[in-house]
């Protein structure tokens, strides 16, 4: 549910909302049977507001685990630690709408640590960049960088689940779904992420290699005066900067040539 969208102005609506597709067969349970609700920017509402909405559902006779979507959950609830009931008590995990650059994902590894000590499960966000044409927006996720740093967070600070954001929302650039401008690169990297999360880091079988890089430099001027540059947020300024990232069974020599230009590294 998305607290920021029609339950922004009609939050009344939302035990109704969940009444209506919890029988869905498609939807996500614990192994007890709990529905899973994972609510975009809970923030819009306090932790009372949520344990009410619990107790609605349970009324309803759908039990529910809540792990709301916060975009900063240790200040939002930072009142509330000492409060009767705890975040704990009312959620069964937390987590952020995440970062989309190398150091906004090095900034979160506090969170899995926090989570824990709360008595909550902490789902590390997972995201391959933030594009808005339709706001003139972007985030700088130096290639697949940001990608890379998001998942290392999640496996190297113990997170419990992961939210991968987006499968498909070509409104942000955030999908990971294979498409023209893409490719395959993102979802090749979640396949094998997904499997280092869950079971370990998994072997090269095969040498595959990805180049990412911009389709335009970002000091290039558009010929049409209408056209409005877009704006970089996020902190980290535009890099242009090609990147070839490699998985081999084997030590090799990497080259990428730029006209006459020529990059080597010996990898590993």
């Amino acid at each position: 549910p998305d607290m920021n969208a029609a339950l922004r102005r009609k939050s009344d609506q939302f035990v109704a909302m969940v009444k209506r597709l919890a029988d869905e067969p498609g939807l996500y349970r614990l192994q007890d049977g709990r529905l899973v609700i994972a609510p975009y920017l809970a923030e819009r509402q306090s932790l009372a507001w949520w344990q009410q909405q619990r107790k609605l559902l349970e009324a309803e006779g759908i039990a529910v685990a809540l792990f709301p979507v916060y975009h900063n959950w240790r200040k939002a609830l930072k009142d509330e630690w000492q409060s009767s009931p705890t975040p704990g008590d009312v959620f069964y995990g937390v987590s952020n709408w995440g970062p989309r650059t190398v150091a906004g994902a090095e900034a979160l590894d506090p969170n899995a640590k926090a989570a824990h000590e709360a008595g909550l499960k902490w789902m590390a966000p997972v995201a391959t960049q933030d594009v808005r044409p339709k706001s003139l927006i972007f985030n700088e996720a130096s290639n697949s960088g940001a990608f890379r740093a998001l998942w290392a967070h999640a496996i190297e600070k113990d997170a419990d689940w992961v939210h991968i954001i987006t499968w498909n929302d070509y409104s942000e650039s955030t999908e990971i779904e294979p498409s023209t401008r893409t490719g395959y690169a993102f979802y090749d990297l979640a396949a094998y992420y997904i499997q280092w999360f869950k079971l370990g880091k998994p072997p090269i079988v095969r040498d595959t290699l990805y180049a990412f890089y911009r389709v335009h430099e970002t000091d290039m001027k558009p010929k049409d005066k209408r056209i409005r540059p877009m704006k970089v947020v996020g902190g980290v300024q535009p890099e242009n900067e090609i990147e070839l990232l490699a998985f081999l069974t084997a030590p090799g020599v990497l080259e990428i040539k730029i006209n006459d230009q020529v990059h080597r590294h010996r990898a590993a």
